[in-house]
């Protein structure tokens, strides 16, 4: 799971050379300000896909386990399956669960992202940003 840590380092390098050196660097020079932007967005993709990629067949191994079993019983009962293959509602249940986080914080993002930008400008929102997932990147590491 080093390559989480690892995905969250890139991006969080990616957002703060996104939000503080594209300004400082390339503040007369448009074309070129575009280019090391379009890079670092590049970059801070290439750092969400490698998070997102390793925790999918965590999540498969979580069904498997039958983490949900308790909460879906009722529908683990009924299903004609072996104890050792993880129940389709377990595999759904643990998806959903996935998705309802991932959809919130497409929802909430926004929000908090507009009072910050509001209140600390755009840049600073980017490397604050930036800041948070090498921080999450540090934390992953020394805790897994």
């Amino acid at each position: 799971m080093l390559f989480v840590s690892r995905g969250f380092f890139l991006s969080g390098l990616a957002a703060i050379a996104l939000g503080t050196l594209s300004t400082n660097l390339y503040s007369d020079d448009l074309a070129t300000r575009v280019i090391f932007e379009a890079e670092c967005i590049g970059w801070f993709a290439v750092g969400q896909v490698a998070v997102m990629v390793a925790i999918l067949p965590a999540m498969r191994v979580a069904a498997s386990m039958g983490a949900l079993s308790k909460t879906f019983s009722k529908q683990s009962a009924s299903s004609s399956q072996s104890d050792s293959m993880p129940a389709t509602a377990e595999t759904e249940a643990v998806m959903t669960w996935f998705n309802m986080v991932q959809q919130s914080g497409r929802i909430i993002g926004p929000i908090i992202a507009t009072y910050q930008v509001m209140e600390m400008g755009f840049d600073a929102s980017l490397a604050l940003l930036g800041v948070v997932a090498g921080c999450c990147s540090v934390l992953y590491w020394v805790l897994v």
